[in-house]
């Protein structure tokens, strides 16, 4: 089976990135590279993530993993706020278009969402030749965008958005299956399609390998964390966070749970890892607080060794909406290494989770009173926190391995294939 998989911003498998771990689209490639399917990676030059280009043309690129990376060149941009990265996207879908003519036709694509500029250049070339498309929601474009306007305003942004709406609606109409990070996005994506659920939509959570990274990037790891003060079997209890220091999660609630933490002697820390614009704000406030550390970025051996010397995971999402509805890979990424959650706001799909299946604790958002009694009652209570990080070592087995969910997506794919489900619609009943 040939496979096509379209994403943009997504970290490219080259140079020092070839360290991080695999996401969800570097997973697939692999995965199905490894069960002896052909698996073929489109995507723009452009690094989001460092704002570099990794080629000057448009190229094709074999990866260590055994898939390959068709890249395609774009313009860039310096900021994710900007004009640019709009263009920059539509710039991605038509170069696509152009190169994937030259190419013997896949069996089928998989489509990634966003960007819907590239989504919709699948499906467009799905009712070209034939083959039938997935389009796998992964974010919430363009509705997310009413978010950053009060109430007030958002009659006005209609106008705006309305190419955006019109493409996102016949991308995912024309698709002939749609898949999500959980199946609130898959009814989401259902709304906007203008039609009923079938067999072929399925949500596909986000998944992490089993696998642990080799003995001499694990050596490595655990040597730079001993040289940082965080040793194995330390004697305090450890709260970490993996992710962006961005605008996109609030660390402020953590940094005064820390100082509360702090002033009644408690033995209790926060690793916070990352890299983002606010990294060097957080270590200014925090300069004179000696529980909260802020590392930078962290490779895959650091993060898997880092979750195993601690004791829980930190989820903070937005409250906002397309957050509600998720369940991010962080979130699985410490379940993988059996760490109970301490997980904001409390509600939404996350927080449905970790309540009914015991995995850990929610508190409200920004409430660090909240955090400490979170903390203190998961160092407090040995039973309850063997009991759920049981329960999370267990879940992430059952669930979110990377071997059940994309064995999953690959079986949907496959059947696909075998049933021969081209793309909805013709070629031109995209424009009605």
């Amino acid at each position: 089976m040939k496979v096509w998989l379209l994403k943009q911003g997504e970290s490219l498998p080259f140079g020092e990135n070839a360290k991080n771990r695999r996401v969800r689209t570097a997973e697939m490639a692999y995965r199905l590279s490894r069960a002896g399917h052909q698996a073929t990676w489109w995507t723009s030059t452009f690094d989001h993530q460092k704002r570099i280009h990794h080629a000057e043309t448009s190229t094709t690129r074999r990866t260590d993993f055994g898939f390959e990376v068709s890249l395609l060149r774009t313009m860039g941009y310096e900021s994710s706020k900007s004009p640019k990265r709009f263009l920059d996207h539509s710039q991605t879908a038509l170069t696509f278009l152009w190169e994937a003519r030259k190419r013997e036709k896949p069996d089928i694509l998989v489509a990634s969402y966003p960007s819907i500029d590239l989504a919709h250049a699948a499906t467009v070339y799905g009712r070209l030749h034939g083959v039938p498309v997935v389009v796998d929601l992964r974010d919430m474009w363009p509705d997310i965008f009413y978010h950053y306007v009060s109430e007030r305003y958002r009659p006005l942004l209609k106008p705006v958005l309305a190419l955006p709406e019109w493409t996102a609606k016949r991308t995912l109409k024309s698709a002939t299956a749609i898949t999500g990070i959980t199946d609130a996005f898959v009814e989401w994506g259902l709304r906007k399609a203008g039609r009923s659920r079938t067999a072929y939509d399925r949500s596909f959570p986000h998944a992490y390998p089993a696998e642990p990274p080799s003995d001499d990037a694990l050596n490595k790891a655990k040597a730079k964390w001993d040289a940082l003060g965080f040793p194995e079997n330390s004697s305090r209890f450890t709260a970490c966070f993996v992710g962006s220091m961005s605008y996109t999660f609030d660390l402020d609630v953590y940094i005064q749970a820390a100082r509360i933490l702090h002033r009644r002697g408690l033995p209790m820390q926060f690793i916070c890892c990352g890299d983002g614009e606010r990294l060097e704000e957080y270590r200014a406030k925090t300069a004179d607080l000696p529980t909260i550390h802020f590392p930078g970025w962290v490779n895959a051996a650091e993060i898997w060794t880092l979750l195993r010397r601690s004791q829980v995971g930190l989820t903070p999402l937005p409250d906002r909406f397309d957050y509600l509805a998720t369940i991010n890979n962080k979130a699985i990424e410490y379940l993988s290494a059996g760490l109970p959650l301490v997980h904001c706001p409390a509600q939404g799909v996350l927080a449905d989770l970790v309540n009914k299946e015991e995995i850990g604790l929610c508190h409200g958002y920004d409430d660090a009173q909240a955090v400490v009694t979170c903390l203190e009652s998961l160092a407090g209570d040995a039973e309850q926190y063997r009991t759920k990080a049981e329960r999370a070592a267990s879940l992430f087995e059952k669930r979110f391995k990377a071997d059940v969910v994309y064995g999953g997506f690959i079986d949907l794919l496959e059947e696909l294939v075998a049933n021969k489900t081209p793309s909805k619609n013709s070629l031109f009943s995209c424009w009605r």
